[in-house]
């Protein structure tokens, strides 16, 4: 994975494993790569005032499935 790729969100369950997770099933942008760490921007995420801020969430590369 690297900046500008396309990804799937794969992680289906909230951290008490009970309610599916908010953003499962979600296609994202990859923003950047730490390691196993990747930092992602929701392609569908609102509008709203200092998006760019608040559009930014961190996953481990397995939780993501790059799209072609």
């Amino acid at each position: 994975m690297r900046p500008g790729d396309k990804v799937r969100i794969l992680r289906e369950l909230h951290p008490n494993n009970c309610d599916p997770h908010i953003h499962f099933g979600k296609k994202a942008t990859v923003l950047s790569v730490n390691g196993n760490q990747v930092i992602v921007s929701i392609d569908d995420f609102p509008n709203m005032n200092h998006r760019e801020m608040k559009n930014r969430f961190f996953y481990w590369k397995n939780e993501l499935e790059a799209k072609t």
